[in-house]
Protein backbone atom coordinates (compact mmCIF):
# COMPACT_ATOMS: atom_id res chain seq x y z
CA UNK A 1 0.00 0.00 0.00
CA UNK A 2 2.48 2.45 0.78
CA UNK A 3 4.52 2.08 -2.46
CA UNK A 4 1.56 3.28 -4.14
CA UNK A 5 1.04 6.72 -1.85
CA UNK A 6 1.61 9.90 -3.79
CA UNK A 7 3.04 12.99 -2.28
CA UNK A 8 1.22 16.60 -3.37
CA UNK A 9 2.85 19.10 -2.42
CA UNK A 10 1.42 21.74 -0.75
CA UNK A 11 1.27 25.19 -0.49
CA UNK A 12 2.52 26.76 2.36
CA UNK A 13 5.86 25.80 4.43
CA UNK A 14 8.70 28.79 4.12
CA UNK A 15 11.41 26.62 5.20
CA UNK A 16 9.61 23.37 5.22
CA UNK A 17 8.46 20.73 2.48
CA UNK A 18 5.32 19.99 3.30
CA UNK A 19 2.79 16.78 1.41
CA UNK A 20 -0.48 15.35 1.53
CA UNK A 21 -0.63 11.87 1.25
CA UNK A 22 -3.07 11.38 -1.62
CA UNK A 23 -6.20 8.65 -0.51
CA UNK A 24 -5.02 9.63 3.12
CA UNK A 25 -5.94 12.21 5.32
CA UNK A 26 -2.36 12.72 6.44
CA UNK A 27 0.18 15.03 6.03
CA UNK A 28 4.22 14.72 5.59
CA UNK A 29 6.15 17.56 7.31
CA UNK A 30 10.18 17.55 5.91
CA UNK A 31 11.92 19.94 8.13
CA UNK A 32 15.55 21.67 7.28
CA UNK A 33 18.36 19.64 7.83
CA UNK A 34 19.61 22.42 9.84
CA UNK A 35 16.18 22.54 12.26
CA UNK A 36 17.54 22.05 16.07
CA UNK A 37 15.51 18.94 17.53
CA UNK A 38 14.67 20.59 20.36
CA UNK A 39 12.57 22.96 18.57
CA UNK A 40 10.72 20.43 16.77
CA UNK A 41 9.95 18.73 20.28
CA UNK A 42 8.55 21.92 21.56
CA UNK A 43 6.74 22.49 18.19
CA UNK A 44 5.18 19.36 18.95
CA UNK A 45 4.40 19.75 22.42
CA UNK A 46 2.75 22.93 22.32
CA UNK A 47 0.62 21.84 19.01
CA UNK A 48 -0.36 19.22 21.48
CA UNK A 49 -1.29 21.51 24.06
CA UNK A 50 -2.95 23.71 21.64
CA UNK A 51 -4.99 20.58 20.11
CA UNK A 52 -6.45 19.45 23.76
CA UNK A 53 -7.99 23.25 23.95
CA UNK A 54 -8.77 23.99 20.11
CA UNK A 55 -10.52 22.12 17.59
CA UNK A 56 -8.47 23.85 14.89
CA UNK A 57 -4.97 22.73 15.39
CA UNK A 58 -4.50 19.21 15.10
CA UNK A 59 -2.57 17.05 17.19
CA UNK A 60 1.27 15.51 15.73
CA UNK A 61 0.82 11.96 15.46
CA UNK A 62 4.45 11.11 14.90
CA UNK A 63 7.94 12.27 14.24
CA UNK A 64 10.98 10.64 12.91
CA UNK A 65 14.49 11.10 11.35
CA UNK A 66 14.85 10.75 7.45
CA UNK A 67 17.95 11.16 5.25
CA UNK A 68 18.85 13.15 8.32
CA UNK A 69 16.03 15.83 8.55
CA UNK A 70 13.28 15.84 10.79
CA UNK A 71 9.54 14.43 9.61
CA UNK A 72 6.45 14.62 11.47
CA UNK A 73 3.00 13.28 10.33
CA UNK A 74 -0.05 15.20 11.05
CA UNK A 75 -3.60 15.54 10.14
CA UNK A 76 -4.83 16.37 7.17
CA UNK A 77 -7.12 19.26 7.62
CA UNK A 78 -9.63 20.21 5.51
CA UNK A 79 -10.76 23.77 4.49
CA UNK A 80 -9.68 26.80 2.49
CA UNK A 81 -7.52 29.97 2.46
CA UNK A 82 -9.33 32.62 3.44
CA UNK A 83 -9.67 34.98 0.01
CA UNK A 84 -9.13 38.59 -0.35
CA UNK A 85 -12.45 39.75 0.55
CA UNK A 86 -12.19 37.65 3.35
CA UNK A 87 -9.54 39.18 4.54
CA UNK A 88 -11.00 42.82 4.33
CA UNK A 89 -14.30 41.58 6.52
CA UNK A 90 -13.63 43.15 9.79
CA UNK A 91 -16.31 40.38 11.46
CA UNK A 92 -13.62 37.97 9.50
CA UNK A 93 -10.25 39.72 11.28
CA UNK A 94 -12.24 39.50 14.36
CA UNK A 95 -12.54 36.28 14.96
CA UNK A 96 -8.90 35.50 13.45
CA UNK A 97 -7.80 37.85 16.46
CA UNK A 98 -9.86 35.95 18.87
CA UNK A 99 -8.40 32.85 17.81
CA UNK A 100 -4.78 34.26 17.87
CA UNK A 101 -5.57 36.16 21.21
CA UNK A 102 -6.77 32.34 22.77
CA UNK A 103 -3.71 30.45 21.08
CA UNK A 104 -1.69 32.87 23.09
CA UNK A 105 -3.77 32.98 26.26
CA UNK A 106 -2.89 28.97 26.54
CA UNK A 107 0.93 29.66 25.62
CA UNK A 108 1.41 31.93 28.55
CA UNK A 109 -0.89 29.55 31.09
CA UNK A 110 1.01 26.55 29.50
CA UNK A 111 4.57 28.08 29.26
CA UNK A 112 5.64 25.80 31.83
CA UNK A 113 4.57 22.74 30.58
CA UNK A 114 6.51 22.74 27.83
CA UNK A 115 9.92 21.53 27.14
CA UNK A 116 12.63 24.01 27.26
CA UNK A 117 14.47 25.04 24.28
CA UNK A 118 18.20 25.44 24.40
CA UNK A 119 18.80 26.01 21.24
CA UNK A 120 17.08 29.25 20.79
CA UNK A 121 18.09 32.97 22.31
CA UNK A 122 16.06 34.73 24.78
Amino acid sequence: MLNDLKLIRLAGGDKNLVYRLDGLDLVLRVYQPSTAQDGVAFAHSFQTLLSEQMDCVSRPLASFQWQGRPVSIEPYIHGTAPTMEECADLCFCCMAGETLGQLHAIAAQSISQLPPLPSRLP
